[in-house]
């Protein structure tokens, strides 16, 4: 039985071609199979899901004994750019351009661009309800661009993503009063919020895409990592382990490849995917992903499935 209560892999649509991630799942025992809509900064989730984000889907994973979740990056769904024309005081005033743009976050102290954004999320939420309850919405990803008009200018990108992580929950609550969502620590937004609090139904999301994958997390001779824990620990601080989620990057062939194709393969070792989930065990954390985009049926058919069974192997222990 695995020390995880959630386990398993988030790919997109495109890695369904050649490769059955329903039949993998099954086989290789684990439990989660996530939806990453793929695609930049100003993507529909719900295009770019096509019949992977409908009920029809939904109910083929849970009828083969898994659980179906969205991990999205979800600012055009959540405020679309198409407001940008009329209304370009709802998105973030980019402090080196000068100006708003539309292909990044929200302007999040805006009243109306708050109205809005709740209004979608609850449209978002209905659309992609989860047996599990949880809705990994995130903002635009976009570094290091958040909003510095007047009024959030004092607001680190961990606390502005924290005040719309809250409109996320209160709107996603109103549609499923189990529902809860996450604040993700990525990139910039590893340091901890400090000014706005979380909600009750709020968790960590942990996804450190800095970190290295050639040694364990917990390495300390290794730099980035030694960095990516600290951070860890101190989120830690603020989000109870008990609710955390990791999601992780041992079987990202996109970002081993750089995010083009044809995919190189994923060179992590059995001992550091092994070290890993000691250690993330060993905090109480109990859920537990890995992006696994770029392995559709061509990957396999040139590189195997050797790493995905072990990974599979080392979170049923």
């Amino acid at each position: 039985m695995s020390r995880f209560e959630h386990y398993g892999v988030v790919v997109t649509p495109r890695d369904f071609v050649g490769a059955d991630w329903i039949s993998l799942c099954q086989r290789y025992h684990l439990r989660t199979l996530g939806l990453h809509s793929g695609g930049g900064a100003s993507a529909n989730v719900r295009q770019m899901l096509g019949e992977f984000g409908t009920e029809a889907f939904r109910r083929r994973v849970a009828e083969a004994g898994l659980e179906c979740e969205y991990e999205c990056h979800a600012a055009a769904s959540l405020l679309q750019p198409s407001w940008f024309e009329t209304h370009p005081e709802y998105f973030a005033y980019d402090l080196r351009r000068r100006a708003r743009r539309s292909d990044s976050n929200w302007c999040v102290t805006n009243p109306e661009a708050q109205e809005l954004f709740q209004k979608n999320a609850a449209e978002l939420v209905r659309a992609l309800r989860t047996e599990t309850h949880r809705y990994l919405l995130w903002n635009a990803d976009v570094p290091r661009i958040y909003c510095h008009c007047p009024n959030c200018a004092k607001l680190s990108p961990s606390d502005q993503t924290m005040l719309a992580v809250n409109l996320l929950a209160r709107a996603a609550r109103a549609v499923d009063p189990l529902a809860t969502v996450p604040y993700l620590a990525y990139r910039e937004l590893m340091e901890p919020p400090t000014t706005i609090l979380p909600e009750p139904n709020v968790f960590l999301e942990y996804a450190p895409i800095d970190r290295c994958l050639m040694h364990p997390l917990q390495e300390p001779d290794c730099y980035p990592n030694r960095i990516a824990s600290r951070q860890l620990l101190r989120l830690l601080k603020l989000f109870p382990a008990s609710t955390a989620h990791v999601l992780e990057y041992h079987l990202d062939a996109s970002l081993f490849s750089n995010w083009k194709r044809p995919a190189v393969n994923v060179p992590t070792t059995r001992e550091v995917m092994e070290r890993d989930f000691d250690f993330y065990a060993s905090l109480g954390i109990r859920s537990f992903s890995s992006f696994a985009v770029f392995m559709d049926g061509e990957f396999f058919q040139r590189f195997g499935e050797q790493t995905l069974a072990a990974y599979a192997e080392l979170l049923n222990q």
